[in-house]
């Protein structure tokens, strides 16, 4: 598995933008804020995340890697994704790297603008070449838990 890729300061500063826009209810169908408690400090993380329909299902998926949000989530549980009033919680199941190359695939092709540069393959590229990255990128199948 490869380092975590950093945002740089623009894309940290896009990053809250779009989590602002997501809390006042503002943003595309499939746009959230993620909210986890830190698995240390226990205050409220945020991050804008693409919720991606497959194969009848929804999945979240880490472009940059095994991050911040994605540690807090595996020790918390769930994470609540907002858009205005809207409110998700949602456990999330790993998807093991075996089986994660297709929705990686579908990811990339659906958010490539958003995430082509945390990706080492085009979205065009054979489905083993993603099975070769799909330890770098976690993948989860999200179950919304009723509140």
């Amino acid at each position: 598995m490869t380092d975590v890729k950093r945002p740089s300061a623009l894309v940290g500063a896009l990053n809250h933008f779009w989590g602002v826009l997501n809390r006042i209810g503002i943003g595309l169908d499939y746009s959230y804020e993620l909210e986890v408690p830190g698995r240390r400090s226990g205050a409220l993380r945020r991050t804008p995340v693409n919720l991606m329909p497959y194969a009848g299902q929804r999945y979240l998926v880490a472009p940059r890697g095994r991050t911040e949000w994605v540690r807090n989530a595996e020790a918390h549980g769930s994470v609540l994704l907002r858009r205005g009033s809207k409110r998700l919680r949602m456990r999330l199941e790993p998807v093991p790297p075996t089986e994660a190359p297709p929705i990686l695939k579908t990811y990339l092709q659906t958010y490539r603008s958003q995430v082509q540069q945390f990706f080492s393959i085009p979205p065009d590229a054979n489905i083993e070449e993603f099975a070769r990255i799909a330890a770098d990128h976690p993948v989860f199948k999200t179950v919304e838990i009723a509140t």
